[in-house]
C-alpha cells in the first residue's frame, strides 16, 4: 500500500470498496423507487467507473466520489472507519457549510475532466455531521456545475443528521437528472 504523509492508505481498500458499494446500493434503491426500475448490482469494474448495475438489458454505471468539509474532515472519517491507531479523535472546522459546497463543486469538476463513457452517473456522497438536509437544500442553488458534464446524471447523496429544523436520514438531490 502507498501511504500519504499521515500514514493513511491512498490506494483502495476493503473499507472504501464497502463504502462505494453501500453508496451505490442506497442510490439504486432510491432510483428504482422513483423511476419504477429494477436495477440490481451486476459487478464491480476494475477501472472507473466503480460499479455496474443492470435492469434486464439496461446497464447503469456508477462513479462514486466523496465530498468533505476539508481534508482533515476526510482524514478523520476515513482513519476512524479503518480503525487506524493514529486516527484523529476529533475534527473542527470553520464555515463548514460553504466549505462542503465548495468541495462538492471541486469533486464534480475533477470528475467531469475525465471520461467514463455512456450510461454513467456520478454520485457525490456526503456524510456531514454538522450540515442538515434542509441547510443543504438551501445551498444547492449556489452550486455551479461545469459547462461540460460527461455524465448522464449527477446526484448529491448522503446521510444527514437530525436537527431541530430538519429530519435526518438519506437524501438524494439530482444536480443533473438522468432525463437531462
Amino acid at each position: 500500500w502507498n501511504k500519504d504523509k499521515n500514514n493513511l492508505d491512498i490506494n483502495m481498500d476493503a473499507i472504501q470498496l464497502q463504502h462505494e458499494r453501500a453508496v451505490g446500493e442506497q442510490f439504486v434503491e432510491w432510483l428504482n423507487k422513483r423511476d419504477g426500475s429494477r436495477f440490481s448490482f451486476y459487478h464491480r469494474e476494475k477501472e472507473a467507473p466503480d460499479l455496474v448495475y443492470s435492469d434486464g438489458n439496461h446497464i447503469l454505471r456508477l462513479e462514486v466520489v466523496g465530498a468533505y468539509y476539508d481534508p482533515n474532515h476526510a482524514r478523520w472519517l476515513w482513519a476512524s472507519a479503518r480503525k487506524l491507531p493514529n486516527a484523529p479523535v476529533s475534527w473542527s472546522g470553520v464555515n463548514f457549510d460553504r466549505a462542503l459546497l465548495h468541495d462538492i463543486e471541486r469533486q464534480i469538476q475533477k470528475k467531469c475532466n475525465l471520461s467514463y463513457g455512456s450510461n454513467c452517473v456520478l454520485l457525490v456522497s456526503v456524510s456531514p455531521p454538522l450540515t442538515s438536509a434542509k441547510d443543504t437544500d438551501k445551498l444547492l442553488s449556489d452550486i455551479v456545475l461545469p459547462d461540460r458534464i460527461p455524465f448522464d446524471g449527477v446526484f448529491l447523496t448522503g446521510e444527514f443528521p437530525t436537527s431541530s429544523h430538519s429530519k435526518g436520514g438519506y437524501y438524494v438531490w439530482p444536480l443533473k437528472d438522468l432525463s437531462g
